[in-house]
């Protein structure tokens, strides 16, 4: 089976669709394709590609800006668990050793 779609910035894959999502059986999609091609099977998925083609851009800002979003909200959430202790209440839960770095 084939890359439907795929999207690189200065060489590096940012986003693809392949069989993993057209033959996928699952319901959560987090490819490019934004779900349009998800569990539809190949050719199905293959027609609705050159159908869509002339949105392609506009589905490519949004995969993204939706991948921006994800990437702030898991650095948001790293940043905040790593607030949850002070350095000070990292050694004493360490046994006095210094964790904080």
């Amino acid at each position: 089976m084939s890359t439907l779609i795929e999207y690189r910035s200065d060489g590096k894959l940012i986003g693809r669709c392949n069989e993993r999502c057209y033959n996928a059986v699952e319901d959560k999609c987090n490819c490019i394709c934004d779900g349009k091609n998800h569990g539809k099977g190949y050719h199905a998925a293959v027609e609705r590609t050159y159908a869509d083609e002339p949105n392609m851009e506009r589905t490519i800002e949004q995969f993204k800006r939706r991948n921006v979003i994800q990437a702030n909200i898991t650095a948001n959430v790293i940043y905040q668990q790593e607030l949850l202790f002070s350095p000070e209440e990292m050694k004493g839960k360490s046994g006095g050793r210094d964790l904080s770095d």
